[in-house]
C-alpha cells in the first residue's frame, strides 16, 4: 500500500492510500481516505469494481465505532460499521436507474 499521512487541526492525522491485494479491509481502521483498482482488489472488499473509501470514526487504532464507507466507479454505496466483535455485513445502496 502506497500511503501517506496528513495532520489535521487538533494533531489528528488522517491517513490516505492506495490498498492493493495484499490488504484486508477488515484490518483498515485508521481514519483516512483509500482507495483500489478492479484488478488488485483488497480482501472483503464490497464490490468487483475499482473504489474509494473514507474510514471515520473513534480515533483508535481497532474497528470500535469506526465505519467504513465505500463509493465504487458504478456508483454504488456501500457502508459497515465496526463493533466490538467486528464488523457487521455490508450495507449496499444501488444508484437509481430510472
Amino acid at each position: 500500500m502506497t500511503e501517506s499521512k496528513i495532520q489535521k487541526p487538533f494533531g489528528v492525522y488522517v491517513e490516505s492510500g492506495v490498498l492493493n491485494n495484499t490488504k484486508d479491509l477488515n484490518d483498515v481502521v485508521e481514519i483516512g481516505v483509500y482507495s483500489w483498482a478492479s484488478t488488485s482488489l483488497p480482501a472483503n472488499a464490497p464490490s468487483t469494481k475499482a473504489a474509494r473509501m473514507i474510514v471515520f470514526g473513534n480515533n483508535t487504532n481497532n474497528q470500535n465505532a469506526k465505519t467504513q464507507l465505500v463509493v465504487d466507479n458504478t456508483g454504488k454505496i456501500f457502508v459497515r460499521i465496526g463493533g466490538s466483535t467486528g464488523w457487521e455485513n455490508w450495507f449496499t445502496h444501488s444508484p437509481d436507474a430510472s
